[in-house]
């Protein structure tokens, strides 16, 4: 393909260009990420002749050829001379190639194969949203393979899309074969010879109106600049399906050497699995520590040599270079990623200055692992000599609880976290704990007001509870083994029903609130799996017999329930099964821990 040629692409001619290997994916760009119903819809617009999109390329000069790292298209080979980067359209050709080629290779994060199909009769009855379907295999089926199964397609009249770019099969006596079976299962009458004829047309105009379905191109010239490529990839991509802060970011700083995707990695998956965004979440961290905001317009200012304007001590704004140099934003990089380590090491742990998130789980808000990040961070950097980290810790741990009982951290967190981070700063230099807005906010009328009732799974607050019984230590009902550790050799640590979810036969008089508050945090705790199993849909009054049976010391079973915030009086209301007087009783246990906890 070169400038002389028509501004637009047929889907045959780009399933060729892949497979000669023409084009690559800039090493800046995320993968392919479509699922089979997205390559589904894409055909169906094909079908219908809707306009699908324009394609971007940028032709390659030698230099960006043989000088920067390139990825293949999904499943197609690498040939090492491609012609032109894809900057717009990698996840439509993409999955043009894998429906029509069906390369051997998995869809992203599938384990299967997949195949799509025509469906014929859907298709000629007009019914395009449901002319595309697709089936999946844990076993690869070559072209072949796919034509030995000729009968079973022909008597469910779906057409293998993998033939309509097989050049083996079009245009041969073999896909007229094909068109005239199919007719045949199509049309009432399979003796009616004009009906079947004007059929098995309409089927072969059918592959060709696919393979000869265009796309428009752009192509740009190959003397643009890295720099000026990366930014119009950036731009475009915002459209559609919308690029994070992170792949914007890998864009811009690409052309100053810095491979950010890659960087990423080869962070340890400890780190990476916990929330989808932790590589932004990193560049956020360093953009609160540079900076002291971390919204997306300061991160962009993490670009090696943009210029942004900061007040000088006097008020006035000088122009200055945040960030210089390659160098130092792969120190501030590496920084933050050892930062990172250290929160979750506190996140994760039970000291007495950890927070008890024994599970990724339960981690209540990963918004606020860049803020504690960058917080000691600064401190590391700048105040270690001057506060030492046993007076830092008490204050990070009150902060902390805080900002989770605020449930500030929950929404869209990008000025909380600022905020937070600045008054840090400012406690660095006071030590006055009235310039921590969050730890102003929790007082004991707020945490009195809370509507633990409401308090469901998945929540920041139901997350921080659990978390504190970890923190306490609580002990297995059964085994008496303390639940701060996310597995045992026997079993393994979930947040579970104290009155079971599918108990039967409650007394009617005192179960009024189970239907509405059975999922809350007031009607649940940790305990181990197998635990949970033994008392699975068992009143409390049941269980709690066997629980004495195996731990033989009624003191000792005190302590345990006492531990799970159930007082003597709770544990009275368990054995009466009274559901409505012991969530009621919890609630205030349950406060009356939080308000101990940072009041």
């Amino acid at each position: 393909m070169g400038h002389d040629q028509k501004p637009y692409m047929s889907v045959n001619d780009l399933a060729k260009a892949v497979d000669d290997g023409d084009y690559v994916i800039p090493y800046f760009q995320r993968g392919y990420e479509w699922n089979p119903s997205m390559i589904s819809d894409l055909f169906e617009s094909i079908l219908q002749d809707y306009f699908a999109g324009m394609l971007l390329f940028w032709e390659l000069r030698n230099e960006f050829v043989e000088g920067q790292k390139w990825d293949p298209l999904w499943g197609a080979a690498e040939t090492g001379k491609p012609k032109y980067a894809i900057l717009d359209g990698q996840q439509r050709i993409s999955s043009l190639y894998y429906a029509l080629k069906g390369p051997e290779i998995n869809l992203p994060g599938r384990k299967s194969y997949f195949n799509f199909f025509i469906n014929l009769k859907n298709y000629f009855a007009e019914d395009y949203d449901s002319s595309i379907t697709y089936g999946y295999s844990t076993n690869y089926d070559s072209i072949i393979e796919l034509k030995n199964e000729k009968n079973e397609f022909i008597a469910d009249s779906i057409l293998p899309l993998r033939l309509v770019a097989d050049e083996t099969f079009f245009g041969t006596k073999e896909s007229y074969s094909w068109a005239k079976s199919y007719a045949k299962e199509l049309v009432p009458d399979k003796n009616d010879v004009a009906e079947v004829e004007f059929y098995q047309g309409k089927i072969i105009d059918l592959i060709k109106k696919i393979r000869d379905y265009e796309f428009p191109v752009q192509i740009l010239d190959k003397d643009r600049e890295l720099f000026d490529i990366c930014n119009i990839f950036a731009r475009i991509n915002q459209k559609g399906m919308r690029l994070s802060i992170f792949d914007l970011m890998n864009a811009f700083v690409y052309p100053h050497g810095i491979e950010l995707k890659k960087y990423w990695e080869e962070v340890p998956d400890e780190l990476k699995n916990v929330d989808s965004k932790m590589n932004e979440y990193q560049l956020k961290e360093i953009s609160l520590f540079k900076q002291d905001y971390c919204s997306a317009k300061y991160v962009y200012n993490l670009v090696p040599t943009t210029k942004i304007k900061k007040k000088e001590l006097a008020g006035k704004l000088q122009e200055t270079v945040l960030i210089k140099d390659k160098n130092e934003f792969l120190s501030l990089w590496n920084s933050s990623i050892e930062n990172t380590k250290h929160v979750f090491s506190r996140l994760k742990n039970v000291g007495p200055y950890d927070f008890g998130a024994i599970s990724d789980e339960y981690i209540p808000n990963t918004t606020i692992i860049p803020v504690m990040g960058a917080i000691l961070w600064e401190h590391q950097k700048n105040y270690k000599s001057k506060i030492p980290e046993e007076n830092l810790l008490p204050v990070l741990k009150k902060w902390y609880w805080s900002a989770i009982l605020s449930n500030d951290y929950s929404g869209s967190s990008d000025s909380v976290m600022s905020e937070d981070f600045r008054d840090f700063k400012k406690w660095f230099e006071t030590q006055d704990i009235n310039s921590l807005r969050r730890i102003k906010k929790i007082e004991k009328p707020y945490i009195q007001s809370l509507e633990l009732d409401e308090c469901s799974k998945g929540s920041s607050l139901y997350n921080g509870i659990l978390s504190i019984l970890a923190l306490n230590g609580s002990p297995d009902f059964f085994t008496g083994r303390p639940l701060h550790s996310g597995t045992f050799v026997k079993g393994t640590i979930h947040d579970h029903h104290i009155f079971p979810q599918k108990v039967h036969d409650l007394p009617k008089e005192s179960s009024t609130l189970f239907k509405r508050t059975k999922d809350t945090i007031l009607n649940r705790t940790l305990l181990l799996d197998d635990t949970n199993f033994q008392i699975q849909n068992k009143h409390p009054s049941e269980y709690l017999k066997i629980m004495k049976n195996k731990i033989k010391d009624t003191t000792k079973v005190e302590n345990i329930l006492t531990q799970h915030f159930i007082s003597t009086k709770g544990h009275a209301f368990m054995v009466d099964d009274n559901y409505d007087e012991f969530v009621r009783e919890r609630e205030i246990k349950i406060k009356n821990a939080l308000i101990e906890l940072i009041v």
